[in-house]
């Protein structure tokens, strides 16, 4: 097998993983991102294992779909970063919100005083 052809069935198996949908649950999610990365290290070692990259790829047809794909793929990674993003920000979003509602009695009431304060 080529080196091409190695890097073509890796960008093959990234791209179908990637095209499902982002699992809800944070173990499912977990091992979905983990699936990810291994697939993206494996390519990068191949990559960095290739002598000289650009000599065999011209005008190859797995080389142009490897090309294709790979668009496909930062576009959905995108999406994927955006979507943990806003997750992480509902999260945030709740617990300062639990926090308030806790601490709710602690803060100072100023209700009916004025508190003259000088410098």
């Amino acid at each position: 097998m080529t080196m091409i052809t190695i890097l073509h069935e890796l960008t093959e198996k990234l791209y179908n993983h990637i095209q499902k949908p982002l699992p809800s649950g944070d173990d499912e999610r977990e091992r979905y991102l983990a699936m990810i990365d291994v697939y993206l290290e494996k390519r990068e070692k191949r990559m960095n294992a290739a002598d000289q990259p650009g000599e065999a790829v011209k005008g190859d047809r797995e080389a142009l779909e490897i090309v294709r794909m790979n668009e496909v793929i930062q576009e959905r990674m995108t999406e994927i970063k955006n979507l943990i993003g806003q997750d992480l920000h509902q999260a945030r979003m709740q617990k300062s919100i639990q926090t308030r509602y806790e601490r709710a009695d602690q803060g100072v009431v100023g209700e009916g005083y004025y508190f003259d304060r000088k410098n």
